[in-house]
């Protein structure tokens, strides 16, 4: 229904390659469970992957509801910057960091989470 909606309303045409539907009820539902699922652990931090919800509008209702972001690289951490979502809420998880990547993200925005994803990525 969605999508003959959408087109219906010439919010699709002929030239597009792709689409995003998104339920916020559904979503929030889902969220809502997750949390619900870790109510004896109060500290943990629910950082949802950009990479699963991309859209602007999107990631700033996830940060507006209290979830963290977890991006997998540097425009990923722009996108959850842009979304509004605090330092300490938002995980960087590449496995890919760079030293330059890391010492910025140490530098310039304090509390940021990022995880080591090996030894080796700890000797940066």
């Amino acid at each position: 229904w969605a999508l003959k909606k959408a087109k219906a309303e010439s919010m699709i045409g002929p030239d597009d390659t792709s689409a995003i539907f998104h339920s916020l009820n559904t979503h929030r539902k889902y969220l809502t469970h997750l949390t619900a699922a870790f109510e004896s652990h109060p500290q943990s931090l629910h950082a949802i992957a950009i990479k699963t919800n991309p859209h602007p509008a999107i990631l700033k209702q996830v940060v507006e509801w209290g979830f963290g972001l977890e991006s997998a690289s540097m425009e990923e951490v722009q996108l959850a910057i842009q979304a509004g979502c605090p330092y300490r809420k938002i995980v960087f998880d590449s496995p890919v960091k760079t030293k330059r990547e890391i010492k910025l993200c140490h530098d310039t925005m304090p509390g940021m989470l990022v995880n080591a994803n090996s030894l080796e990525e700890l000797k940066r």
